[in-house]
Protein backbone atom coordinates (compact mmCIF):
# COMPACT_ATOMS: atom_id res chain seq x y z
CA UNK A 1 0.00 0.00 0.00
CA UNK A 2 1.00 3.51 -0.92
CA UNK A 3 1.54 6.50 1.40
CA UNK A 4 -1.23 8.00 -0.36
CA UNK A 5 -3.51 5.02 -0.10
CA UNK A 6 -2.80 4.76 3.85
CA UNK A 7 -3.72 8.35 4.05
CA UNK A 8 -7.12 8.23 2.23
CA UNK A 9 -7.36 5.17 4.69
CA UNK A 10 -7.38 7.09 7.38
CA UNK A 11 -9.65 9.80 6.53
CA UNK A 12 -12.55 7.08 5.44
CA UNK A 13 -11.91 5.43 9.42
CA UNK A 14 -11.47 9.32 10.38
CA UNK A 15 -15.01 10.31 8.74
CA UNK A 16 -16.48 6.92 9.97
CA UNK A 17 -15.48 6.74 13.61
CA UNK A 18 -16.43 10.96 13.99
CA UNK A 19 -19.72 9.46 12.66
CA UNK A 20 -19.78 6.91 15.80
CA UNK A 21 -18.80 9.52 17.84
CA UNK A 22 -21.77 11.62 16.95
CA UNK A 23 -24.31 8.98 16.98
CA UNK A 24 -23.37 6.63 19.38
CA UNK A 25 -22.65 8.29 22.63
CA UNK A 26 -21.70 5.24 24.51
CA UNK A 27 -18.44 4.85 22.21
CA UNK A 28 -15.26 6.32 24.81
CA UNK A 29 -13.75 8.84 23.37
CA UNK A 30 -10.43 6.64 23.85
CA UNK A 31 -11.35 4.04 22.17
CA UNK A 32 -12.02 6.55 19.20
CA UNK A 33 -9.08 8.18 19.79
CA UNK A 34 -7.08 4.99 20.20
CA UNK A 35 -7.93 3.32 17.12
CA UNK A 36 -6.68 6.93 15.19
CA UNK A 37 -3.36 6.25 17.22
CA UNK A 38 -3.20 2.92 15.98
CA UNK A 39 -3.96 3.69 12.11
CA UNK A 40 -1.20 6.55 12.29
CA UNK A 41 1.25 3.94 13.12
CA UNK A 42 0.57 2.49 10.62
CA UNK A 43 0.82 5.59 8.44
CA UNK A 44 3.97 6.01 10.21
CA UNK A 45 6.01 3.22 10.41
CA UNK A 46 4.46 1.08 7.20
CA UNK A 47 7.58 2.38 5.11
CA UNK A 48 10.55 1.76 7.34
CA UNK A 49 9.57 -0.88 9.58
CA UNK A 50 7.82 -3.88 8.29
CA UNK A 51 6.73 -6.22 11.13
CA UNK A 52 6.32 -2.53 13.43
CA UNK A 53 3.36 -2.03 10.44
CA UNK A 54 2.16 -5.45 10.74
CA UNK A 55 2.03 -4.78 14.41
CA UNK A 56 0.13 -1.76 14.16
CA UNK A 57 -1.91 -3.04 11.40
CA UNK A 58 -3.38 -5.73 14.12
CA UNK A 59 -3.74 -3.44 16.84
CA UNK A 60 -5.57 -1.47 15.10
CA UNK A 61 -8.42 -4.08 13.18
CA UNK A 62 -8.12 -5.03 17.20
CA UNK A 63 -9.28 -1.55 18.52
CA UNK A 64 -12.04 -0.80 15.49
CA UNK A 65 -13.29 -4.59 15.79
CA UNK A 66 -14.36 -3.77 20.37
CA UNK A 67 -15.27 -0.50 18.59
CA UNK A 68 -17.88 -1.79 16.45
CA UNK A 69 -18.52 -4.92 19.02
CA UNK A 70 -19.46 -1.91 21.63
CA UNK A 71 -22.00 -0.39 19.70
CA UNK A 72 -23.53 -3.66 18.28
CA UNK A 73 -22.36 -3.46 14.78
CA UNK A 74 -21.27 -7.78 15.00
CA UNK A 75 -20.54 -7.68 11.22
CA UNK A 76 -19.08 -4.74 10.81
CA UNK A 77 -17.36 -5.96 13.77
CA UNK A 78 -16.38 -9.28 12.36
CA UNK A 79 -14.70 -7.93 9.35
CA UNK A 80 -12.14 -5.83 11.39
CA UNK A 81 -11.54 -9.05 13.58
CA UNK A 82 -10.99 -11.20 10.57
CA UNK A 83 -8.62 -8.88 9.30
CA UNK A 84 -6.97 -9.20 12.33
CA UNK A 85 -6.74 -13.10 12.38
CA UNK A 86 -5.20 -12.83 8.86
CA UNK A 87 -2.32 -10.98 10.26
CA UNK A 88 -1.49 -12.67 12.91
CA UNK A 89 -3.12 -16.09 13.03
CA UNK A 90 -1.42 -16.87 16.39
CA UNK A 91 -3.18 -14.82 18.49
CA UNK A 92 -6.33 -16.31 20.16
CA UNK A 93 -8.09 -13.45 21.54
CA UNK A 94 -8.09 -12.71 17.57
CA UNK A 95 -9.72 -15.90 16.49
CA UNK A 96 -12.28 -15.67 19.40
CA UNK A 97 -13.27 -12.04 19.21
CA UNK A 98 -14.03 -12.74 15.39
CA UNK A 99 -16.21 -15.69 16.23
CA UNK A 100 -18.11 -14.32 18.84
CA UNK A 101 -18.71 -11.21 16.61
CA UNK A 102 -19.51 -13.54 13.86
CA UNK A 103 -21.81 -15.79 15.94
CA UNK A 104 -23.45 -12.30 17.56
CA UNK A 105 -23.82 -11.40 13.90
CA UNK A 106 -26.04 -14.68 13.41
CA UNK A 107 -27.91 -13.75 16.61
CA UNK A 108 -29.08 -10.75 15.30
CA UNK A 109 -30.98 -12.84 12.09
CA UNK A 110 -32.13 -15.09 15.11
CA UNK A 111 -33.48 -12.38 17.01
CA UNK A 112 -35.35 -10.55 13.85
CA UNK A 113 -36.34 -14.21 13.11
CA UNK A 114 -34.55 -14.59 9.89
CA UNK A 115 -32.54 -17.50 10.72
CA UNK A 116 -35.33 -19.16 12.42
CA UNK A 117 -36.10 -20.54 8.67
CA UNK A 118 -32.89 -21.75 7.59
CA UNK A 119 -32.91 -24.19 4.79
CA UNK A 120 -30.55 -27.04 4.81
CA UNK A 121 -28.11 -25.69 2.91
CA UNK A 122 -27.83 -22.42 5.04
CA UNK A 123 -27.56 -24.53 8.08
CA UNK A 124 -24.96 -26.98 6.61
CA UNK A 125 -23.23 -22.92 5.88
CA UNK A 126 -23.87 -21.71 9.19
CA UNK A 127 -22.21 -24.87 11.09
CA UNK A 128 -19.45 -24.61 8.19
CA UNK A 129 -18.34 -20.95 9.01
CA UNK A 130 -18.71 -21.19 12.90
CA UNK A 131 -16.82 -24.43 12.80
CA UNK A 132 -13.41 -22.68 10.77
CA UNK A 133 -13.38 -19.98 13.85
CA UNK A 134 -14.22 -22.43 16.65
CA UNK A 135 -11.25 -24.65 15.26
CA UNK A 136 -9.06 -21.47 15.52
CA UNK A 137 -9.81 -21.19 19.33
CA UNK A 138 -10.04 -24.73 20.04
CA UNK A 139 -6.62 -25.59 17.92
CA UNK A 140 -4.78 -22.44 19.42
CA UNK A 141 -2.41 -23.76 22.10
CA UNK A 142 -2.19 -20.16 23.41
CA UNK A 143 -6.07 -20.47 23.67
CA UNK A 144 -7.40 -20.62 27.65
CA UNK A 145 -10.07 -23.05 28.70
CA UNK A 146 -12.23 -20.05 29.56
CA UNK A 147 -12.12 -19.01 25.86
CA UNK A 148 -12.44 -22.43 24.57
CA UNK A 149 -15.70 -22.46 26.95
CA UNK A 150 -16.98 -19.17 26.01
CA UNK A 151 -16.72 -20.48 22.14
CA UNK A 152 -18.46 -23.70 22.57
CA UNK A 153 -21.50 -22.27 24.99
CA UNK A 154 -21.90 -19.45 22.02
CA UNK A 155 -22.17 -21.99 19.51
CA UNK A 156 -24.33 -24.68 21.62
CA UNK A 157 -26.72 -21.71 22.59
CA UNK A 158 -27.05 -20.47 18.68
CA UNK A 159 -27.72 -24.47 17.89
CA UNK A 160 -30.09 -24.70 20.79
CA UNK A 161 -32.20 -21.54 19.42
CA UNK A 162 -31.64 -23.33 15.74
CA UNK A 163 -33.24 -26.45 17.08
CA UNK A 164 -30.71 -28.39 15.60
CA UNK A 165 -30.20 -31.02 18.39
CA UNK A 166 -27.50 -33.23 17.19
CA UNK A 167 -25.28 -30.05 16.56
CA UNK A 168 -25.84 -28.77 19.97
CA UNK A 169 -25.68 -32.06 21.74
CA UNK A 170 -21.91 -32.46 20.33
CA UNK A 171 -20.76 -28.91 21.63
CA UNK A 172 -22.62 -29.01 24.71
CA UNK A 173 -20.81 -32.63 25.71
CA UNK A 174 -17.42 -31.29 24.17
CA UNK A 175 -17.76 -28.68 26.49
CA UNK A 176 -18.56 -30.55 29.31
CA UNK A 177 -15.18 -32.17 28.61
CA UNK A 178 -13.52 -29.18 28.43
CA UNK A 179 -15.04 -28.02 31.81
CA UNK A 180 -16.90 -31.03 33.71
CA UNK A 181 -18.46 -28.86 36.17
CA UNK A 182 -19.92 -26.70 33.90
CA UNK A 183 -23.36 -26.12 35.25
CA UNK A 184 -25.32 -25.05 32.04
CA UNK A 185 -23.74 -28.17 29.84
CA UNK A 186 -24.57 -30.54 32.90
CA UNK A 187 -28.19 -29.43 32.51
CA UNK A 188 -28.34 -29.14 28.74
CA UNK A 189 -27.09 -32.70 28.21
CA UNK A 190 -29.53 -33.79 30.98
CA UNK A 191 -32.29 -32.10 28.63
CA UNK A 192 -31.23 -33.79 25.62
CA UNK A 193 -31.17 -37.47 27.46
CA UNK A 194 -34.60 -36.98 29.13
CA UNK A 195 -35.71 -36.20 25.90
CA UNK A 196 -34.62 -39.01 24.37
CA UNK A 197 -36.02 -41.14 27.51
CA UNK A 198 -32.11 -42.52 28.23
CA UNK A 199 -33.24 -42.35 31.46
CA UNK A 200 -30.30 -43.70 33.63
CA UNK A 201 -28.31 -41.45 31.20
CA UNK A 202 -29.99 -38.62 32.55
CA UNK A 203 -30.08 -39.87 36.38
CA UNK A 204 -26.36 -40.02 36.02
CA UNK A 205 -25.56 -36.78 34.65
CA UNK A 206 -28.75 -34.97 36.64
CA UNK A 207 -26.26 -36.63 40.15
CA UNK A 208 -23.07 -34.63 38.79
CA UNK A 209 -24.84 -31.38 38.58
CA UNK A 210 -26.40 -32.27 42.09
CA UNK A 211 -23.36 -32.21 43.50
CA UNK A 212 -21.93 -28.88 41.50
CA UNK A 213 -25.16 -27.44 41.92
CA UNK A 214 -26.64 -28.39 45.48
CA UNK A 215 -28.84 -25.34 45.44
CA UNK A 216 -30.74 -25.76 43.12
CA UNK A 217 -33.99 -27.28 43.16
CA UNK A 218 -35.16 -28.23 39.28
CA UNK A 219 -31.91 -30.61 39.69
CA UNK A 220 -34.06 -32.40 42.46
CA UNK A 221 -37.20 -32.44 40.90
CA UNK A 222 -35.52 -33.89 37.43
CA UNK A 223 -34.00 -36.53 39.47
CA UNK A 224 -37.15 -37.65 41.61
CA UNK A 225 -39.56 -37.14 38.10
CA UNK A 226 -36.47 -39.67 36.44
CA UNK A 227 -37.44 -41.97 39.00
CA UNK A 228 -40.91 -41.91 38.47
CA UNK A 229 -40.62 -42.22 34.64
CA UNK A 230 -38.53 -45.21 35.26
CA UNK A 231 -40.79 -47.05 37.26
CA UNK A 232 -39.32 -46.34 40.64
CA UNK A 233 -41.35 -44.88 43.03
CA UNK A 234 -39.91 -46.07 46.11
CA UNK A 235 -36.30 -44.39 45.13
CA UNK A 236 -38.60 -41.13 43.75
CA UNK A 237 -40.61 -41.32 47.20
CA UNK A 238 -37.03 -41.40 49.08
CA UNK A 239 -35.51 -38.34 46.90
CA UNK A 240 -38.81 -36.54 47.29
CA UNK A 241 -38.27 -36.77 50.94
CA UNK A 242 -34.88 -35.89 50.90
CA UNK A 243 -35.29 -32.88 48.80
CA UNK A 244 -37.82 -31.44 50.79
CA UNK A 245 -35.47 -31.30 53.61
CA UNK A 246 -33.62 -28.78 51.64
CA UNK A 247 -36.58 -27.57 49.47
CA UNK A 248 -39.32 -27.76 52.28
CA UNK A 249 -41.58 -25.41 50.30
CA UNK A 250 -40.84 -27.14 46.62
CA UNK A 251 -44.42 -27.78 45.41
CA UNK A 252 -43.31 -30.20 42.29
CA UNK A 253 -41.28 -31.99 44.84
CA UNK A 254 -44.45 -32.12 46.84
CA UNK A 255 -46.63 -33.43 43.43
CA UNK A 256 -43.74 -35.95 43.19
CA UNK A 257 -44.09 -37.41 46.70
CA UNK A 258 -47.83 -37.78 45.98
CA UNK A 259 -47.65 -39.78 42.84
CA UNK A 260 -44.88 -41.55 44.30
CA UNK A 261 -47.54 -42.50 46.95
CA UNK A 262 -50.07 -43.23 44.81
CA UNK A 263 -48.19 -45.75 43.14
CA UNK A 264 -47.10 -47.61 45.75
CA UNK A 265 -50.51 -48.43 46.59
CA UNK A 266 -50.02 -46.33 49.55
CA UNK A 267 -53.47 -44.17 48.73
CA UNK A 268 -54.51 -42.91 52.38
CA UNK A 269 -50.89 -41.31 52.63
CA UNK A 270 -51.29 -39.75 49.23
CA UNK A 271 -54.99 -38.28 50.43
CA UNK A 272 -53.17 -36.92 53.98
CA UNK A 273 -50.70 -35.34 51.59
CA UNK A 274 -53.09 -33.41 49.64
CA UNK A 275 -54.34 -31.61 52.81
CA UNK A 276 -50.92 -29.60 52.86
CA UNK A 277 -51.83 -26.09 53.00
CA UNK A 278 -49.72 -25.38 50.22
CA UNK A 279 -51.20 -27.64 48.22
CA UNK A 280 -54.49 -26.97 49.29
CA UNK A 281 -53.84 -23.50 48.09
CA UNK A 282 -52.54 -24.14 44.93
CA UNK A 283 -54.73 -24.51 41.89
CA UNK A 284 -52.28 -25.01 38.93
CA UNK A 285 -52.96 -27.80 36.18
CA UNK A 286 -50.02 -29.75 37.98
CA UNK A 287 -51.71 -29.82 41.19
CA UNK A 288 -55.04 -30.65 39.79
CA UNK A 289 -54.05 -33.47 38.18
CA UNK A 290 -52.38 -35.05 41.10
CA UNK A 291 -55.51 -34.76 43.34
CA UNK A 292 -57.51 -36.45 40.19
CA UNK A 293 -55.00 -38.89 40.20
CA UNK A 294 -55.16 -39.49 43.92
CA UNK A 295 -59.30 -39.21 43.50
CA UNK A 296 -59.49 -41.76 41.06
CA UNK A 297 -56.77 -44.10 42.91
CA UNK A 298 -59.04 -44.11 45.77
CA UNK A 299 -61.92 -44.43 43.60
CA UNK A 300 -60.81 -47.89 42.12
CA UNK A 301 -59.73 -49.17 45.23
CA UNK A 302 -63.58 -48.99 46.60
CA UNK A 303 -64.87 -50.29 43.28
CA UNK A 304 -62.45 -53.42 44.55
CA UNK A 305 -63.88 -53.52 47.85
CA UNK A 306 -67.69 -52.90 46.35
CA UNK A 307 -67.96 -49.99 48.25
CA UNK A 308 -70.33 -48.13 45.50
CA UNK A 309 -71.45 -44.96 47.05
CA UNK A 310 -67.50 -44.01 47.95
CA UNK A 311 -66.19 -45.52 44.76
CA UNK A 312 -68.47 -42.54 43.05
CA UNK A 313 -67.70 -39.85 45.33
CA UNK A 314 -63.89 -40.32 44.89
CA UNK A 315 -64.76 -40.54 40.87
CA UNK A 316 -66.47 -37.09 41.07
CA UNK A 317 -64.17 -35.52 43.48
CA UNK A 318 -61.24 -36.93 40.42
CA UNK A 319 -63.12 -35.12 37.83
CA UNK A 320 -64.15 -32.01 39.56
CA UNK A 321 -60.26 -31.04 39.87
CA UNK A 322 -59.77 -32.57 35.76
CA UNK A 323 -63.18 -32.36 34.41
CA UNK A 324 -61.70 -33.96 31.03
CA UNK A 325 -60.21 -37.05 31.77
CA UNK A 326 -61.53 -39.39 29.46
CA UNK A 327 -59.75 -42.37 30.76
CA UNK A 328 -61.16 -42.54 34.22
CA UNK A 329 -64.57 -41.68 32.49
CA UNK A 330 -64.41 -44.21 30.23
CA UNK A 331 -63.39 -46.75 33.30
CA UNK A 332 -65.59 -45.59 35.65
CA UNK A 333 -68.56 -46.08 33.31
CA UNK A 334 -67.17 -49.30 32.27
CA UNK A 335 -66.90 -50.71 36.44
CA UNK A 336 -70.15 -49.19 37.28
CA UNK A 337 -72.22 -51.11 34.08
CA UNK A 338 -69.57 -54.06 34.95
CA UNK A 339 -71.48 -54.13 38.71
CA UNK A 340 -74.76 -53.47 37.84
CA UNK A 341 -74.71 -56.45 36.00
CA UNK A 342 -74.95 -57.94 39.33
CA UNK A 343 -78.44 -58.45 41.06
CA UNK A 344 -77.11 -57.37 43.81
CA UNK A 345 -76.87 -54.03 42.69
CA UNK A 346 -79.88 -53.87 40.79
CA UNK A 347 -82.05 -51.54 43.07
CA UNK A 348 -79.45 -48.75 41.95
CA UNK A 349 -79.65 -49.44 38.16
CA UNK A 350 -81.16 -46.24 37.05
CA UNK A 351 -79.97 -43.54 39.69
CA UNK A 352 -76.07 -44.79 38.54
CA UNK A 353 -77.00 -45.46 34.94
CA UNK A 354 -77.46 -41.66 35.35
CA UNK A 355 -74.19 -41.22 36.29
CA UNK A 356 -72.54 -43.45 33.21
CA UNK A 357 -74.03 -41.14 31.15
CA UNK A 358 -72.46 -37.99 32.77
CA UNK A 359 -69.45 -39.51 32.31
CA UNK A 360 -69.26 -40.31 28.76
CA UNK A 361 -71.38 -37.56 27.51
CA UNK A 362 -68.40 -34.98 27.21
CA UNK A 363 -66.45 -38.08 25.39
CA UNK A 364 -69.11 -38.72 22.80
CA UNK A 365 -68.09 -37.58 19.18
CA UNK A 366 -65.33 -36.00 20.71
CA UNK A 367 -62.94 -38.81 21.19
CA UNK A 368 -62.37 -42.35 19.45
CA UNK A 369 -63.57 -45.00 21.94
CA UNK A 370 -64.30 -48.97 21.40
CA UNK A 371 -67.78 -49.53 20.41
CA UNK A 372 -68.49 -51.58 23.98
CA UNK A 373 -67.89 -48.61 25.59
CA UNK A 374 -70.35 -46.17 23.69
CA UNK A 375 -73.20 -49.28 23.42
CA UNK A 376 -72.80 -49.02 27.64
CA UNK A 377 -73.23 -45.54 26.71
CA UNK A 378 -76.54 -46.22 24.27
CA UNK A 379 -77.66 -48.27 27.03
CA UNK A 380 -77.58 -46.29 29.82
CA UNK A 381 -79.11 -43.42 28.16
CA UNK A 382 -82.28 -45.63 27.05
CA UNK A 383 -82.12 -46.89 30.61
CA UNK A 384 -82.84 -42.94 32.02
CA UNK A 385 -85.25 -42.00 28.83
CA UNK A 386 -82.36 -39.37 27.66
CA UNK A 387 -83.34 -40.08 23.96
CA UNK A 388 -81.18 -37.54 22.58
CA UNK A 389 -77.71 -38.66 24.17
CA UNK A 390 -78.90 -42.07 23.30
CA UNK A 391 -78.94 -41.17 19.63
CA UNK A 392 -76.23 -39.20 19.83
CA UNK A 393 -74.13 -41.99 20.94
CA UNK A 394 -75.57 -43.90 18.02
CA UNK A 395 -73.88 -41.28 15.85
CA UNK A 396 -70.71 -41.78 17.05
CA UNK A 397 -71.16 -45.81 16.98
CA UNK A 398 -71.40 -45.63 13.30
CA UNK A 399 -69.18 -43.22 12.39
CA UNK A 400 -66.11 -45.04 14.62
CA UNK A 401 -67.51 -48.12 13.82
CA UNK A 402 -70.04 -48.80 11.42
CA UNK A 403 -72.28 -50.87 13.50
CA UNK A 404 -72.77 -52.18 17.27
CA UNK A 405 -71.15 -55.81 18.46
CA UNK A 406 -74.99 -57.24 19.23
CA UNK A 407 -77.95 -57.58 18.34
CA UNK A 408 -79.13 -55.95 21.64
CA UNK A 409 -77.35 -52.51 20.38
CA UNK A 410 -78.66 -52.50 17.04
CA UNK A 411 -82.25 -52.42 18.53
CA UNK A 412 -81.51 -49.94 21.10
CA UNK A 413 -80.09 -47.47 18.14
CA UNK A 414 -82.90 -48.23 16.09
CA UNK A 415 -85.07 -47.21 18.80
CA UNK A 416 -83.21 -44.41 20.51
CA UNK A 417 -83.73 -42.88 16.52
CA UNK A 418 -87.43 -43.49 16.72
CA UNK A 419 -88.12 -42.22 19.93
CA UNK A 420 -85.69 -39.04 20.03
CA UNK A 421 -87.87 -38.02 16.62
CA UNK A 422 -85.16 -39.09 14.32
CA UNK A 423 -86.92 -42.64 12.59
CA UNK A 424 -86.33 -42.50 9.40
CA UNK A 425 -82.25 -42.90 10.27
CA UNK A 426 -83.08 -45.69 12.46
CA UNK A 427 -85.03 -47.24 9.52
CA UNK A 428 -81.82 -46.33 7.52
CA UNK A 429 -79.56 -47.57 9.55
CA UNK A 430 -81.58 -50.96 10.53
CA UNK A 431 -81.66 -51.89 6.46
CA UNK A 432 -78.00 -51.45 5.39
CA UNK A 433 -76.94 -53.35 9.14
CA UNK A 434 -79.37 -56.33 7.81
CA UNK A 435 -77.07 -56.68 5.13
CA UNK A 436 -74.24 -57.77 6.99
CA UNK A 437 -73.41 -61.11 7.33
CA UNK A 438 -73.68 -60.86 11.31
CA UNK A 439 -77.20 -59.46 11.19
CA UNK A 440 -78.93 -60.91 8.24
CA UNK A 441 -79.62 -64.05 9.60
CA UNK A 442 -81.62 -62.40 12.67
CA UNK A 443 -83.78 -60.43 10.66
CA UNK A 444 -86.59 -62.22 12.13
CA UNK A 445 -85.43 -62.02 15.95
CA UNK A 446 -85.06 -58.51 15.19
CA UNK A 447 -88.46 -57.70 13.48
CA UNK A 448 -89.92 -59.56 16.54
CA UNK A 449 -88.17 -57.01 18.94
CA UNK A 450 -89.23 -54.45 16.77
CA UNK A 451 -92.60 -55.51 16.64
CA UNK A 452 -92.55 -54.64 12.83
Amino acid sequence: MDRQAVLDQIYIDMKLLEQLRQQRTSVPDNYINNCLAKKAEIFNSHKNNASQALLATFNFNMVAGKIHDLVRLPNVAYEYFNKATRTNDKDPEAHWRAYNAWMNAQALKIKKGEAVNYGQSERAEFVRLSQKHLDAVLKNPASSARLKVAALQTRARFFDDLAMGNEGYRDWSSLHEVDPTNTEALGRLAAFEIEAGRWDIAKKTLTTLARVAPKNPQVREQLVMIDLKKGDPTDALVGANLALKLFKDNEPLKLFKIQALVELGRYQEAYDELHDPQIKKSRTAQTLKTEARVFEALGLEALKKEELKKALDYFNRSLEAVSQNPALRIKASQELHRMHQSSKWREHRENDYKNIVDYLKPLIGEIEMDSKTIEIQIEAAMETKQLAAAAEACDSLRKLHRYPSSVDSLIKCHKAYKQSGRAQDGHDYLDKALLEPRFKDQRTQINLELGE
